[in-house]
Order: structure tokens, then C-alpha cells, then sequence
């Protein structure tokens, strides 16, 4: 799944349970629930693993960095108008999303080795089509919006 979406259920699911103790689990157990869903996921930046971050193709950089970012506005702007929930939804957003930081890490200094990541892999589905792996995300993210707003 693309960031957004693990960040807008993370952050639905801590609306919803107004509960610490129960947001940060469920918010990280609903991110490999969404990773089983057949979706498009992008590759990851070209020339990353090889050179570094100075050696990357900053266009490829940058239009990646581009969906994360909108992401993070758009829940940063939930959690301020509803600011009795900020801990909450943010942790929910924060463990929503945190499996993808740990499959970065391990991929980044281990290879493809790490615990996570053998988890990850056999959660993860994806799609071949960019149209059915995409449509998926949308709706989930819409309703996670809907919700959230």
C-alpha cells in the first residue's frame, strides 16, 4: 500500500478507539491486513541501495516523496481540527505506517533478511496493474477520509 493509506487508517483507528493501548496495536496489525490486499506498490528509488542518497535519480526522488508528503499533510490537518484526539490518531498514524520504516531499515543495512521484512512478504500482495492496484488504495483512503473528517 502506498503511505497515505496506512497513515489514514492508522489515524482512523485511533479516532475510533480514543485508546492508546489499543490504537498502537491495531494500527500496526492493520497495516499488514492492508499489505494483504492486492495493490500496486511502488519500486523503490532508482539507485538508492547502489550509491546512496546522493547518488540517486533525484526525479525518481522526488515524485516518490511527493505522495508521503501529501499524506502527512492531509493527516497532520486532521489531527489539528481535532485536537482532543491528536495523541491518539497520531500514534495510530505513526504505528500504522511503521512496519514500511522497519522493511526500509532492514532492506537499507540487511539485505532483504530481517524479521519484518519475511513477515511483510508474506503478507504482501501485489498487482501487476497500476489501474487494480491503485483503485483499491483510493477507496480504502477515501473511506478512512470520509471518517477522519
Amino acid at each position: 500500500m502506498i503511505t497515505s493509506t496506512h497513515l489514514f487508517i492508522g489515524a482512523a483507528i485511533g479516532k475510533a478507539t480514543g485508546n492508546l493501548f489499543l490504537t498502537i496495536p491495531l494500527a500496526f496489525v492493520s497495516h499488514f491486513l492492508l499489505d494483504a490486499i492486492p495493490h500496486y506498490n511502488p519500486k523503490q528509488v532508482k539507485s538508492y541501495l547502489e550509491k546512496g542518497l546522493r547518488g540517486v535519480d533525484k526525479k525518481d526522488l522526488l515524485l516518490k516523496s511527493i505522495e508521503p508528503l501529501i499524506g502527512i499533510s492531509i493527516i497532520s490537518y486532521a489531527i489539528y481540527v481535532q485536537s482532543e484526539l491528536a495523541l491518539v490518531m497520531s500514534l495510530g498514524a505513526l504505528f500504522g505506517w511503521l512496519p514500511d520504516l522497519f522493511v526500509f531499515l532492514e532492506w537499507k543495512f540487511n539485505g532483504n533478511s530481517g524479521i519484518i521484512r519475511k513477515i511483510e512478504t508474506y503478507y504482501h500482495k501485489h498487482t501487476k496493474s497500476f489501474f487494480l492496484g491503485i483503485v483499491p488504495q483510493i477507496i480504502i483512503s477515501i473511506l478512512a477520509l470520509l471518517y477522519l473528517f
